[in-house]
């Protein structure tokens, strides 16, 4: 008989589904900041038709969007914020952070809209990053972290 490919991880002794539900959710905050780099990137072509943006201001836009310079910011900030109010206080408000910056992005009307949009969305992908990690390791039951930090992105 073939088992499941998780059923290794519900064995006595293991890790409870209440544990892997947990660092699934956390994890998933990964596939969010994903999206936001690979469709901020592909909309910066329609944008740059849309508003008549040259290649230079696509570069810095780039270059502060959500996998470069705003989200190593926001994982300095988010990092400090964490340790200062608690993960799950900043895990909850990043979310919704990135949402109002997602938001002026789809709504932009003008250049600057984009250019905020995307440096709001950076800084929330960044201080993403220890809140969900660090809860992930903070949830797991003792013994277990390593298997959980190593698996949440299944």
């Amino acid at each position: 008989m073939v088992d499941s490919p998780i059923e290794h991880l519900l064995t006595p002794g293991a890790s409870s589904r209440e544990d892997w539900k947990n660092t699934i959710l956390a994890g998933l905050a990964n596939y969010i900041d994903a999206g936001s780099i690979v469709a901020g990137s592909a909309a910066l072509v329609l944008w740059q038709k849309e508003f008549g943006l040259s290649d230079t201001f696509l570069g810095v836009i780039g270059a502060f969007g959500s996998n470069a310079i705003s989200a190593g910011l926001g994982a300095l900030i988010g990092g400090r914020l964490c340790d200062l109010l608690g993960r799950k206080k900043i895990y909850q408000w990043d979310l919704l952070i990135y949402a109002i910056g997602m938001l002026i992005l789809v709504f932009a009307v003008h250049p600057w809209m984009i250019v905020v949009g995307f440096l709001v969305v950076g800084l929330a992908v960044g201080a993403d990053i220890p809140a969900s990690w660090s809860l992930i390791a903070e949830m797991a039951p003792d013994g277990q972290r390593g298997k959980h930090s190593e698996d949440c992105g299944l």
